[in-house]
């Protein structure tokens, strides 16, 4: 499920998937954006229930993870 502001910009991703190039392991996932349609964080579930949180900059690159 895809959330978007009025102006189409996406806020928020919820659902499962196996990576952006679809050749990841099946995880449960939430990512959300700021308001210039840029990923800010990172939470997820892999397939063996091992959870993983990442905090992103304005330029997509970790600045914070915990497993």
């Amino acid at each position: 499920m895809s959330v978007y502001a009025q102006d189409g910009t996406a806020v928020a991703r919820f659902g499962m998937g196996r990576g952006p190039l679809g050749n990841l392991p099946p995880s449960t996932s939430m990512i959300l954006w700021d308001q210039q349609g840029r990923p800010r964080i990172r939470l997820s579930v892999a397939e063996d229930g091992t959870p993983t949180m990442q905090m992103l900059d304005g330029d997509g690159a970790v600045i914070w993870s915990a497993e």
